[in-house]
């Protein structure tokens, strides 16, 4: 993101992202054939390029937000990340970086506030974490506006928070297992979303190209691209995450290379910044399209 030009808005800006970005740390063999979609730390995402992170958690009391995939725990807490993006950013002060959160799994009983005012209290607005973060009044930034900074894209629904994607109170809304439009704000931001995560895998392939063959005819800053290439797993190796990955990525990457789309918008990818040999690497040629 260093070498694009600082006037450019976000939406507008080509970024590599991870799904469900922390489930690095899932080693248990049976939990990891569905759960595990990631296998580099956030910090190795980040030096492969990422941009955009998948953050997912619990409210595990009023104070801490663990990170979870579903009902698995993760075993690190929201801090983790919040503080290796924020070294990232120290040492690469032109670069942005924009995260994800939801809540992916019911409070702990020690938790009786909302997940929403626990990561409002303790990170967004809180002393230790806040100035973390992007606290600008625009509600689609340029990379100039946010350089060295973590933007918030609240999805978590029921609250409001004072900077980033989607402030306004309900977060931004989401469809399950859809490609769909919908509408950020404030701002009046056009959000589409392609999100099959229950397709086979060359119905899958066909909806991330056909998002990216939408996104490069659409020349507008306020319009937000968000493609997902992940598949949900059928619980065995013959169709877990790694499975689907070492086919989609690849794919897609040779489907970038030879298309070369202006525009392709955030392109969401599980193991990412493996190296299938003899293979374009996704991340390069995301990061090369932006021109």
């Amino acid at each position: 993101m260093s070498k694009v030009d600082s006037s450019r808005h976000l939406s507008l800006v080509n970024l590599p992202r991870t799904h469900d970005s922390g489930s690095f740390t899932l080693e248990d063999p049976i939990k990891s054939v569905w759960g595990k979609t990631q296998h580099l730390n956030y910090t190795e995402q980040m030096n492969q390029g990422v941009r955009f992170f998948d953050i997912r958690g619990r409210a595990t009391s009023n104070i801490s937000i663990g990170i979870h995939h579903d009902l698995i725990y993760l075993h690190h807490q929201m801090g983790k990340f919040l503080d290796d993006a924020h070294n990232f950013l120290r040492e690469h002060p032109n670069e942005t970086i924009i995260m994800s959160i939801k809540e992916d799994y019911r409070n702990a009983p020690d938790a009786t506030n909302t997940f929403e005012q626990v990561f409002r209290d303790n990170y967004f607005d809180n002393l230790r974490y806040g100035d973390y973060f992007y606290k600008g009044d625009k509600p689609n930034p340029t990379l100039g506006d946010t350089k060295g900074e973590i933007v918030v894209f609240n999805r978590m629904g029921n609250t409001s928070i004072s900077a980033g994607f989607g402030t306004q109170y309900g977060g931004i809304q989401w469809r399950d297992n859809k490609t769909f439009e919908t509408t950020i704000q404030p701002g009046n931001l056009k959000l589409n979303v392609q999100d099959e995560y229950k397709d086979y895998y060359d119905t899958k392939k066909k909806a991330v190209i056909n998002l990216i063959n939408k996104a490069k005819e659409d020349v507008s800053p306020q319009s937000i691209y968000i493609n997902f290439l992940s598949v949900s797993s059928g619980g065995t190796a013959f169709n877990s995450p790694y499975a689907y990955a070492s086919y989609m990525n690849p794919d897609i990457a040779k489907y970038i290379k030879d298309q070369k789309p202006s525009r392709l918008g955030w392109i969401i990818t599980d193991y990412n910044g493996y190296k299938w040999s003899g293979y374009d690497d996704i991340n390069e040629q995301i990061i090369d399209s932006n021109n």
